[in-house]
């Protein structure tokens, strides 16, 4: 647990974080759009890579009701639990790019974590992603799980779910969890944030045209004006835990953190917001990373979930 009184500072991207996004912008306009396909070729690729962990930690994978789940085991766990939701548009899964930073998060905190393997577009349309994650979490809860003592963490696809899923527990009149960390996560398909304009040419990563193509494979037109999946739209954050949110200032999905931290402020929810310069889209849980800016992210989230167990 940290001492400090305040968080640690949010610091600029070096030398090296600046010559990647460099050659990033220059990928981006080398390459063809991503398609379905060719995201699902990358994913293959990636899943025969290992994905490197502390050896503090040990992974299998259970089912929990009948979704699949990575479980990673710390060798001091306490009664921690990081539920985290894989990014990946909502139709793609790489358990081996997460897995390596939800690992250290679980060193950092001395718990344990589950990563639901939910349902993925087009063959599994929404909201049955949403619903899978629902499932697990009020598994977790009739299995004696304190959710007093559960982090709920997704990045970009998974962001936008973990979301969702904070709207189905506040319906359901369930026990929120502890807090919720947002990294770089999804929930404005109507478009309304100001970085979708601003940071068209900025964003290292994405063409905007990709944003709205994954979007139409993840809902049909009129799931696209979802509340579950636009923060423009379910503004009303009573009852919510503690949220942490971050994001690159240069991607297009900025201003999703920035709308849910408005709603989070508006509705009388502790929040805290991190938008870090330059870098890209899901920075801090890009397996492999490194530098000043990507810890200092951690160390920030670190001290955020610490302040928000232990009142």
């Amino acid at each position: 647990m940290t001492s400090q009184s305040c968080p640690p500072p949010l610091r600029k991207p070096g030398l090296f974080s600046l010559i990647l996004v460099f050659f990033l912008h220059i990928y981006k306009r080398l390459r063809p759009n991503h398609s379905l396909h060719k995201f699902r070729k990358l994913a293959d690729k990636q899943a025969n890579r290992d994905a490197k962990i502390p050896r503090e930690v040990t992974r299998r994978q259970i089912k929990l009701v009948n979704v699949t789940c990575d479980q990673l085991t710390h060798s001091s766990s306490n009664s921690r639990l990081v539920l985290h939701l894989y990014g990946g548009a909502g139709c793609v899964r790489i358990p081996n790019v997460e897995i390596p930073a939800i690992a250290d998060l679980c060193v950092k905190l001395e718990a344990n974590a589950l990563l639901p393997w939910y349902a993925l577009a087009p063959e599994h349309p929404f909201p049955q992603g949403i619903e899978d994650c629902l499932t697990v979490y009020k598994q977790l809860l009739d299995n004696g799980t304190d959710p007093g003592q559960i982090i709920l963490s997704g990045s970009s696809a998974g962001g936008g779910t973990a979301l969702g899923l904070l709207q189905k527990i506040k319906k359901l009149n369930l026990p929120m969890p502890a807090c919720a960390v947002l990294i770089s996560p999804s929930g404005d398909c109507l478009l309304r944030g100001a970085s979708w304009v601003e940071n068209a040419r900025k964003d290292p990563v994405f063409h905007l045209s990709e944003i709205i193509y994954f979007q139409q494979i993840m809902f049909s037109g009129a799931q696209l004006a979802d509340p579950l999946v636009n923060v423009s739209l379910a503004t009303d954050y009573s009852g919510y835990p503690p949220m942490y949110m971050c994001a690159s200032s240069t991607e297009l999905l900025r201003d999703v953190s920035t709308m849910a931290a408005n709603n989070a402020d508006k509705s009388g929810v502790a929040f805290q917001l991190d938008i870090f310069e330059g870098s890209f889209h899901c920075m801090p849980i890009v397996a492999g990373m490194s530098g000043r800016q990507y810890r200092s992210i951690w160390d920030r989230i670190e001290y955020f979930i610490n302040t928000h167990l232990n009142k």
